[in-house]
């Protein structure tokens, strides 16, 4: 394939992406009914040479979507589950095409009530509490909601890890305290008030992911090819941000001084207060003896982190 052809592709699909991700929801929404089921399906793919950085789509893996030995439920119109909080040091989320909502409340039990979707699987296995929920067809894609109801005190504890896998799918939460957070998503919208946490991992093909209230005391990660991330809080130790064609913005609850930043720039453009760097194969280092860092590789998209404090 010569360069012109696969360099064509590349921004098709970064235009198709970037398109379904406008908004969480609008996936949901007007037409494409055959490119969501090929999607729900796994069958969706694109070929764009080993040597690309963009990644074709999004993979669900269907035939790994759910644990063969547990009870998988099919076209839902209601389902409750109950378990325990004691039991659980990992909340394991994984959804296609399905809206979920995770609140807290004052008492014991976790409750797990799923709605109107295509196929849902909740079990519990060495302390991991796996919720799986993929939607309908593609005409009914989105309709499909799970409600998880936690206890406060398992919320505030930061006792638990939580793990998100978002295909084409809505996930929201208030507030949460966990040890490590890592994120996936394919498409749709991840979204929360308030987070605290140990570590926090964002790897994004297109979609959304919006963080108000967040706190990272060690690593972050982030990694987009297409969508757009936007958080506002404080970052930990060490930060790595990388983005092929996505826009990230961070407003930080801290000083421009309070990092060190090392800062790659390929076509795209990087403001880190009121350094801007853009423009083609351009590499900065801002060194202010801080104990926090701040890694950026920008590929053509555009990064911006400003500050709250001088």
């Amino acid at each position: 394939m010569g360069k012109f052809i696969k360099t064509c592709l590349i921004i098709g699909v970064i235009c198709i992406v970037a398109g379904i991700a406008t908004s969480g929801t609008g996936i949901f929404k007007g037409g494409l009914t055959q490119l969501k089921d090929e999607i729900l399906n796994g069958e969706w793919f694109v070929d764009l040479g080993e040597h690309t950085e963009i990644e074709p789509f999004f993979e669900l893996e269907e035939q790994h979507y759910f644990k063969e030995d547990a009870v998988v439920n099919v076209d839902v119109e209601k389902v409750q589950d109950t378990f325990s909080e004691a039991d659980v040091q990992e909340l394991y989320i994984k959804s296609a095409g399905v809206t979920i909502g995770i609140t807290e409340h004052e008492g014991e039990g976790i409750f797990i009530e799923a709605n109107m979707v295509h196929k849902y699987q909740a079990y519990l296995e060495d302390g991991e509490l796996h919720i799986i929920a993929r939607g309908q067809s593609g005409q009914n894609l989105g309709k499909g909601e799970v409600k998880v109801s936690v206890p406060s005190s398992l919320c505030n504890s930061g006792a638990v890890d939580l793990e998100i896998e978002s295909a084409a799918s809505v996930v929201s939460f208030d507030k949460l305290t966990a040890k490590d957070v890592e994120l996936k998503v394919s498409a749709g919208t991840i979204s929360w008030k308030e987070l605290t946490a140990g570590e926090l991992s964002v790897e994004m093909a297109a979609g959304t992911v919006n963080g108000t209230n967040t706190t990272v005391t060690g690593e972050t990660d982030m990694k987009v090819s297409a969508g757009t991330i936007t958080l506002t809080g404080v970052l930990g130790s060490e930060t790595e941000l990388e983005t092929t064609a996505g826009k990230v913005e961070i407003a930080l609850r801290d000083a421009f001084k309070a990092y060190n930043y090392d800062i790659s720039c390929a076509g795209g453009s990087v403001t880190v207060g009121d350094q801007a760097v853009e423009g083609i194969a351009k590499t900065v280092e801002l060194e202010h003896g801080a104990s926090k860092h701040i890694d950026i590789e920008c590929s053509v998209g555009a990064v911006n982190i400003s500050f709250t404090e001088e």
